[in-house]
């Protein structure tokens, strides 16, 4: 049961993982405006020199580019996400502790077998997996509300340009 039970834990937070990523790349790509955000706000992006010459390449080749930049983004990296999405999409994700320790525990069951590095049993019961998946629900909900209606109004916007 315990094996199965980290199991579960694992794949909640994969999912969340997975959810961030999509999420996040098919509106910046699909975009310009928000792959313009992105771009401008990725401190990767800030430090490259592009020689004058090589302008138009770089514009015939910058989706390709911001799209090769998001799938090397490792999406359980909370830390990273957050300020992206804020930058990006202008959303908050509050208070996550909760998704900061589900990704903890995630690493221990993928790297230890369950075990934190002082080889401590990570504990993780049914009530903490039901906890984890509704939190991880409510926030993609809340995320794919606020994305949704963000995207929205920035076609708007478009439009009326």
């Amino acid at each position: 049961m315990i094996r199965r039970s980290l199991s579960y834990a694992y794949h909640v937070v994969a999912a969340v993982e997975s959810y961030l990523a999509s999420t996040f790349i098919s509106h910046i790509i699909n975009t310009p405006d928000l792959m313009q955000k992105a771009i401008e706000s990725d401190p990767h992006f800030n430090n490259q020199k592009i020689p004058i010459s090589d302008i138009f390449k770089t514009l015939d080749s910058i989706k390709e580019t911001c799209v090769k930049r998001l799938k090397d983004i490792i999406f359980h990296q909370i830390k990273l996400v957050k300020p992206m999405y804020k930058s990006v999409f202008n959303y908050d994700f509050g208070d996550v502790k909760w998704l900061f320790q589900a990704v903890e525990t995630r690493h221990h069951c993928a790297h230890r077998a369950g075990f934190d590095k002082d080889g401590n049993k990570v504990d993780v019961t049914i009530e903490s997996i039901l906890n984890l998946t509704q939190k991880s629900r409510d926030l993609c909900y809340q995320i794919e509300n606020h994305v949704q209606q963000f995207s929205d109004s920035q076609s708007d916007k478009i439009k009326e340009d």
